[in-house]
């Protein structure tokens, strides 16, 4: 049993409230039987998870059910938390009130956190290093030395 399968599941349910298990075996490659036995699991683990026969049956979640921010790492959260606040980069401002519950969700303050400049930096190739190598240094409060290089190759801390 793939616990990444059983959460893909959960998450399927989230997004679109009841499947049918041959409906749910061919998105995950898996037989119906092991639908089932993934259902039980989740089921033994506290998800309210359940099964309505029937025509219009399925498989369903209790229609309250909330997955517990406990669910995602540390990392993952400050992840999203930074893809949410970089779109507001863009001049976009609708999310705002979004960042604000998901930060309180998290139990991460990200008032004037981190702000992304999407212009390019030199060499596109290096560009997404570069923004992962200073995103990470913000993230864990780490120091990072940035030398800067003109267009005459001259460098200078």
């Amino acid at each position: 049993m793939s616990d990444s399968r059983l959460f893909k599941i959960l998450y399927y349910l989230l997004d679109r409230k009841r499947a049918t298990a041959p409906e749910l075996a061919a998105e995950f490659e898996v037989s119906a039987r092991t639908i089932y036995r993934d259902v039980e699991a989740l089921s033994s683990a506290g998800i309210p998870i359940y099964t309505e026969p029937g025509r219009n049956g399925g498989i369903c979640l209790l229609q309250d059910f909330i997955l517990d921010r406990a669910v995602l790492s540390e990392n993952e959260k400050l992840e999203v938390l930074t893809a949410v606040q970089s779109i507001f980069a863009t001049g976009y401002t609708g999310g705002k009130e979004m960042l604000t519950k998901l930060s309180a969700l998290f139990n991460v303050n990200t008032r004037n956190w981190l702000e992304v400049d999407f212009t390019c930096w030199g060499k596109s190739a290096y560009d997404n290093s570069k923004f992962e190598q200073l995103k990470t240094a913000v993230i864990r409060c780490r120091e990072i030395k940035i030398v800067y290089e003109n267009t005459n190759s001259e460098r200078r801390i």
